[in-house]
């Protein structure tokens, strides 16, 4: 287990949060973690799940952050911007995921990082029932109810997206 997995975990322990988690092949994209969490759960499209999306992204100015929305969205980077109060953000370097979060691309948890990260957080996500992200692990998903993400996630700042 690597240290961000063990980290993840303990976190939903400390906090005595419910999870589920699931082993598979590996995924490296929304879209095919969405398709193996639907085997896994055997999920049909009208549940009211879903998987999330968690990018870091770098600022204009040099600055970290996460920005967390629905998997089967798109970021949008110029709200994120606005919000940033810069003039861009771009998808982190992968050997600045590594360094700040603590795994390679494609696994990014939406917390539970090597280092402190400001964070976005879509609203929308909080009207899910249950939400499933990747521990730092392209073969591992976890399952936790939609409303304990605010109690793992320090100070987030909660967006609307369009």
């Amino acid at each position: 287990m690597t240290f961000i997995e063990n980290k993840i975990k303990q976190l939903l322990k400390g906090k005595g949060i419910d999870y589920k988690e699931f082993d598979h092949d590996p995924v490296y994209t929304c879209e095919a973690a969405d398709k193996t969490r639907k085997i896994m759960e055997k999920i049909n499209e009208d549940s009211n799940n879903c998987g999330i999306k968690n990018l870091l992204f770098e600022t204009t100015e040099g600055k970290f952050i996460v920005v967390l929305g629905p998997g089967n969205k798109k970021i949008q980077t110029s709200k994120i911007a606005e919000l940033e109060v810069t003039k861009e953000i771009l998808l982190a370097k992968p050997k600045d995921v590594e360094r700040l979060v603590g795994c390679p691309i494609g696994c990014v948890p939406p917390f539970g990082h090597r280092n402190k990260i400001k964070t976005y957080l879509d609203k929308e996500l909080l009207g899910f029932d249950y939400l499933y992200f990747n521990p730092g692990n392209h073969s591992k998903t976890v399952k936790i109810h939609a409303g304990d993400l605010l109690k793992l996630i320090e100070k987030p700042i909660i967006y609307e997206s369009e």
